[in-house]
């Protein structure tokens, strides 16, 4: 898919998310550039290219058919409105990323969203202080399988229910 520019092109690249009898429940959204340089692209640029040149000019049903998109949000892009741009809000799972702080102003968003319709998951959890953190504005807990030592699985996954949440293992 080229770019709106026409000097470079991106990728949106789809990674299947399963379900327990591995039936397709969701795509994750990934951003990939064709250009120098395009695996250190940024957080913020790459959700902000997948949404504008992948998700609005052909609509979601071209990427995901009928499941629901996760796209990955930085602090950044969950303050200043972005999801904004999402429509319809049960299409999509906003995706916190790891390095987002549960700052009050991060909190409110994830309950504002969710009041709009959106599914809020934690991504790429690794400690349980973490879902504590973000208890009652979350949805989805996606457990770094190959970082979160084995022995934290089961508080991982008391956590979350805990939280309110339903538990993903990703990187299975």
């Amino acid at each position: 898919m080229s770019a709106a520019d026409g000097n470079s092109a991106i990728f949106a690249a789809r990674q299947p998310i399963v379900g327990r009898s591995r039936e397709l429940v969701a795509y994750e959204l990934l951003f990939r550039g064709v250009w120098e340089g395009a695996g250190s692209a940024g957080g913020d640029y790459a959700t902000s290219r997948i949404i504008a040149e992948a998700v609005l000019p052909g609509g979601l049903n071209d990427l995901t058919g009928m499941v629901p998109a996760c796209i990955n949000f930085t602090e950044k892009l969950l303050l200043d409105g972005t999801a904004e741009m999402l429509s319809p809000p049960e299409n999509f799972v906003i995706e916190v990323l790891e390095d987002v702080p549960p700052s009050e102003a991060i909190l409110a968003e994830c309950r504002r969203l969710r009041s709009q319709g959106f599914r809020v998951a934690l991504d790429d959890v690794v400690a349980s202080d973490r879902i504590g953190a973000f208890a009652g504005v979350i949805d989805i807990v996606k457990v770094d399988v190959r970082e979160a030592a084995p022995r934290s699985w089961k508080d991982l996954v008391v956590a979350s229910r805990q939280a309110g949440a339903m538990v993903l293992a990703e990187k299975v």
